[in-house]
């Protein structure tokens, strides 16, 4: 079995799709398999949204005193439509989907990258996409043909294409071509660039970025604004700027090796976050400071397994906050 096999059947399997549906997908249609999916989401959100309105009328019906005044009521109609609003609108774009059948096949390399709390997101031909499946299945420096049901504009089913997968192994990334400089994302570049963020005024994401060595054009996606071209040694940096100074930079380094061990030895013992979901990345957080500086800055490193020392971090956030001095009498 060839390494283009191989991985097929992998996504075939994390897409939970049978050959037939890819077939379809590749005649432009959606398959049954995928059809019967999206009719069981159409149910599930309309069901999810009904339970969750019943459950917080309940709870302000139940918790306020009787007779319900004028504003109460008003609140319960306001969540009642703003919760089947959220359940229709997610049920409408999948039956919409369902009922026009087309699927719409996007071919090239592909970035993935975390958007916060939305989760994990794959770019392609410059579109980005909800990831439904664990970013792991996806090879980086692999061209793939994504098949996005257009009513929908949800991912149903990804293949690579056969020339692009022979030795290039899925979940680490491709060798950079001859004469590329590959500068890697090592601790003392962290520390550098965490310095510049505690020392820098600026509150201007392109300023800030610019003055700590992270130079291109910050261009408008979903999420923050992402630098282009990715610098050297990344395959994506994202900077968002807050208010009062505070200001953001996450980085997908383009190969991961910068390991918890390193991290720990170069910053000190890490403190490892609390994990909100199961599915979710571990983080474990590190603090950088310079003495006279109006900020400080923490080091967020994000592991796929458990933070063990050999384990590399495949999301690095470099995130400052004002330092709050204490006047002297």
């Amino acid at each position: 079995m060839t390494d283009w096999e191989r991985h097929r059947l992998e996504l075939l399997r994390a897409f939970k799709n049978g050959p037939q549906d890819i077939e379809a997908n590749r005649a432009g249609r959606l398959g049954s398999g995928q059809g019967r999916r999206m009719r069981r989401g159409i149910v599930l959100n309309l069901m999810l949204s009904v339970g969750l309105v019943a459950t917080f009328v309940a709870i302000v019906y139940f918790a306020a005193s009787r007779p319900l005044r004028a504003i109460q009521w008003i609140l319960i109609v306001l969540i009642i439509a703003a919760g089947l609003a959220l359940g229709v609108v997610a049920a409408r774009n999948l039956l919409r989907a369902v009922r026009s059948g087309v699927v719409e096949c996007l071919e090239g390399p592909v970035r993935v990258a975390t958007r916060g709390r939305s989760g994990w997101w794959i770019t392609v031909q410059e579109r980005s996409f909800h990831l439904p499946v664990a970013f792991w299945h996806v090879g980086a420096g692999v061209t793939y043909r994504v098949y996005v049901a257009a009513g929908a504009q949800l991912i149903v089913a990804m293949e690579p294409a056969e020339e692009s997968v022979a030795g290039t192994a899925v979940g680490t990334a491709a060798e950079p071509d001859e004469g590329e400089d590959l500068v890697a994302v090592d601790c003392q570049t962290l520390r550098a660039w965490a310095q510049g963020l505690c020392m820098v005024a600026a509150v201007d994401s392109a300023t800030v970025l610019t003055a700590i060595g992270l130079h291109g054009e910050l261009v408008e996606t979903i999420g923050e604004p992402a630098l282009e071209p990715a610098p050297a040694g990344t395959s994506r940096v994202t900077a968002g700027d807050w208010y009062d100074g505070l200001f953001a930079v996450r980085i997908t380094p383009a190969a991961p090796t910068v390991s918890r061990r390193d991290l720990d030895a170069e910053f000190g013992t890490g403190s490892e976050l609390v994990r909100i979901h199961w599915d979710s990345a571990y983080h474990v957080i590190y603090w950088v400071t310079v003495a006279g500086a109006p900020f400080k800055c923490d080091i967020t490193a994000s592991f796929t397994g458990p933070p063990i020392p050999a384990n590399p971090a495949v999301e690095i956030a470099l995130r400052r906050q004002r330092v709050q001095l204490i006047a002297s009498e």
